[in-house]
Formats: C-alpha cells, structure tokens, sequence
C-alpha cells in the first residue's frame, strides 16, 4: 500500500495509472483478505486441537489402571474445563465451534463421571 501511494504521487493526474492503481488496490485487498482467512482457519485448527488434546488427555487418565492417575485425570479435567471455557469466548457465536465445544463437554463430564465412580 505504501508504494502504491508513493506511485499515486508520482503519477498524480495521469488518467492511465488511475485505472492501474484501482486494480492494484483491488488485487491487493482480496490478497490481504484470502490471508487473513487463512490465519484465522489456522488459528481454529490449532484451537480444536489443543481442546480436543485437553478433552482426551482426561479420557486417557479414566483408562489407567492405577488411582493415582484417576486423581490426576480430575484435576486435569479441571483444567480442560478452564481451557474450554476460555476458548468459548474466544469463538462465542461460532456455530461449527459451538457444535464441537458441546461433543466436547459431553466427552468430558463422561470421562469425570468414570473417574469419580472408580475413585468414590
């Protein structure tokens, strides 16, 4: 944008580069938009990993044999909770976030309902 401007002002009021500049600026503006796009698909990718990694690290700790890690599986859940929640907000009002939060959830007070049965 900084050099399209720098040659706004070298060819000021030469009707040619007008129409060349808006097309620039155009191109320029889809190129920029597609990005943003991109990061922001990224940026969910990477947030519905870490939840689901949150999510089956708990599940994990429900299968183990040994109470210590049940006890560990319920503070895990602790925190898996706190980091769903926050991402929550972050993709408040997003419907396919929405709809993978609640299998989420779900899986998760499952696995602490296993984990409070085999503890209690």
């Amino acid at each position: 944008e900084d050099y399209l401007a720098e040659l706004g002002e070298r060819y000021a009021g030469h009707d040619p580069w007008v129409k060349v500049d808006g097309e620039l600026r155009t191109r320029l503006g889809k190129a920029v938009t597609d990005m943003r796009t991109k990061l922001q698909d990224r940026d969910f990718s990477d947030d519905c990993r870490v939840a689901a990694g949150l999510v089956l690290k708990v599940e994990q700790r429900a299968r183990q044999t040994d109470p210590a890690w049940w006890r560990t599986g319920l503070q895990d859940a602790k925190a898996a909770a706190d980091g769903l929640g926050e991402l929550g907000e972050k993709y408040e009002g997003h419907a396919e976030w929405s709809q993978r939060q609640e299998e989420w959830q779900t899986s998760l007070r499952a696995a602490v309902g296993e984990l409070k049965q085999k503890l209690f």
